[in-house]
């Protein structure tokens, strides 16, 4: 009887076998990751230029790009609508124009207060937008009330975190484009800076509109600050420029402000209000004119802060820049 030989792996053979299998794995994973985080960046483009169109509807509708914080109507203390009250940020301005109009309607109708002027629920109105969140914002995924795209606010009008000054003294529509329209700060006499798009005189393809930024907060604002949410503040939902050529500036004059605060750099305070994102090598950004790009983390501080500024001129004038 003839004996069959039967053929089998040596065990070198098998080592060899998952070394090349292990090594086609080592490269492939990274490739999927890769593409993965360009397919959540493209996305995260696209839900900017969705909100930035919104901005822009709002500027065509009112004359004027929002500001970063407003006040609608006189009703002070929120016993009308939420939209008749102060301490809006920009976000709930354009919901109607993001194809929110059902969330506007919520946010338009009256409260349900205490008689202490007390909300007693903020869960009619504070919910998850994902218009307003990048995907590769992974802490912010699914979380009611979160933010990634933020506005240009323009130059600080903030010493630090605790000390305000009076925006007229640093809001300035050569500046930024979106300012402080809450004149409820108590402040008296400050005035509502306001900017249109034809008034950008560096050009609006020229000047930054939107960027995300990791250390933004929440869209959603209390008006009577009764449920636990902090007054809009531009490093809530912003970038800003510091100008350390202004010598008279409270941030120069308390040495509180470093020469340069980067694209993607690792601050804190009173410096979180610059672009900053998980995609790597940079951040996604809107221009005044509409259309998007990705701003590179290697850019230069002065190139970044001109992005910002719609009149270099004026704010040269200033002394804000050399």
């Amino acid at each position: 009887m003839a004996r069959t030989n039967r053929k089998a792996f040596t065990l070198v053979e098998m080592l060899v076998v998952i070394v090349i299998i292990s090594m086609l794995v080592a490269l492939l994973v990274p490739a999927v990751i890769s593409a993965r985080e360009r397919a959540r960046r493209a996305d995260c483009m696209n839900r900017m230029s969705q909100t930035g169109k919104a901005v822009l509807q709002y500027e065509n509708a009112k004359g004027h790009f929002p500001g970063y914080v407003n006040q609608i109507g006189t009703d002070r203390f929120g016993t009308g609508s939420l939209a008749s009250t102060n301490n809006l940020s920009w976000p709930v301005t354009v919901l109607e124009n993001i194809g929110r109009a059902d969330l506007w309607k919520v946010w338009r109708k009256k409260p349900t207060l205490s008689g202490t002027e007390t909300r007693t629920t903020s869960a009619n109105y504070t919910v998850v937008v994902p218009e307003f969140i990048c995907p590769s914002d992974l802490e912010k995924r699914g979380k009611a009330g979160a933010l990634s795209f933020v506005a240009n606010c323009g130059i600080t009008d903030k010493g630090d975190s605790r000390s305000y000054y009076p925006s007229e003294a640093y809001d300035q529509s050569a500046t930024g484009l979106f300012f402080d329209h809450d004149n409820t700060n108590g402040y008296p006499g400050t005035t509502k800076v306001t900017i249109a798009l034809d008034g950008i005189n560096d050009g609006a393809s020229q000047t930054l509109m939107l960027s995300e930024n990791l250390d933004a907060t929440s869209w959603s604002s209390d008006p009577t600050n009764n449920l636990g949410i902090d007054a809009v503040e531009q490093h809530h939902v912003g970038i800003v420029w510091w100008s350390t050529t202004n010598s008279s500036a409270p941030w120069v004059t308390s040495g509180m402000v470093p020469d340069e605060v980067t694209v993607n750099a690792e601050v804190a305070g009173s410096y979180a209000p610059r672009p900053s994102s998980n995609h790597p090598g940079g951040v996604n950004a809107v221009y005044a004119d509409g259309h998007a790009d990705f701003i590179s983390d290697r850019i230069e501080y002065e190139v970044f802060r001109d992005q910002m500024i719609s009149s270099q001129s004026d704010a040269k004038e200033m002394g804000l820049i050399p």
